[in-house]
């Protein structure tokens, strides 16, 4: 089966922003991108390297910014 990157729409979009949003809870963003990395090596049959590759090409240059945009993206869907 072919690894698939997490994007808006996928299966995994959601899963991502919300433990992400719980784990920056506990901890504050370090300017790295370690927090979304370990989530998403966690989560079956995802393209890590592909993914976050998408998420910086849309500005998510850390985990908080990660965030901001998954809530950006969502919230312009409604």
């Amino acid at each position: 089966m072919e690894k698939e990157i997490v994007s808006t729409g996928h299966p995994h979009w959601n899963v991502l922003r919300i433990q992400l949003d719980e784990e920056l809870r506990i901890q504050r963003c370090n300017g790295s991108l370690d927090i979304t990395e370990r989530i998403l090596i966690s989560l079956p049959n995802v393209d890590v390297g592909a993914t976050l590759d998408f998420l910086i090409e849309n500005e998510g240059r850390c985990d908080c910014e990660i965030l901001h945009l998954m809530y950006a993206i969502n919230d312009s869907c409604y």
